[in-house]
């Protein structure tokens, strides 16, 4: 099933810190985080569902976040990381 964000924190935050990412549809085999095609370093809490990745250092600005699995990926808009 393919990965649907429901939600993350913080909205607006700084470059290099870390976002949490909620979802559904088998979100515990997400395989892949971007940042507007960026990939970035993540974990899972297997026991929330909930994904903490680290925002790129490289672009500031708006995101579109976007989370893989096997089965395919979605993508969520994020708001002003400087």
């Amino acid at each position: 099933q393919v990965p649907t964000i429901t939600g993350f924190a913080p909205r607006i935050g700084f470059l290099g810190n870390l976002i949490s990412i909620a979802g559904v549809g088998s979100f515990e085999l997400v395989t892949n985080v971007s940042f507007n095609g960026i990939n970035t370093s993540f974990t899972l809490n297997t026991t929330t569902g909930v994904i903490t990745a680290t925002v790129p250092t490289s672009v500031a600005g708006t995101y579109t976040i976007s989370v893989q699995n096997l089965a395919g990926s979605t993508s969520f808009t994020a708001y002003n990381y400087t």
